[in-house]
């Protein structure tokens, strides 16, 4: 699993974990868009 650092991820996500639960991209925040849709 790969977790970019906190300066990489956008502005609104908060490193809370869930991502790594449920994106299919193994946690890699590629985008902000991605990031709402999969982030709750």
């Amino acid at each position: 699993m790969i977790i970019k650092k906190e300066d990489d991820m956008p502005a609104k996500c908060i490193l809370c974990g869930e991502c790594a639960i449920v994106c299919p991209r193994d946690a890699i925040m590629i985008s902000e868009e991605e990031t709402k849709a999969g982030c709750r």
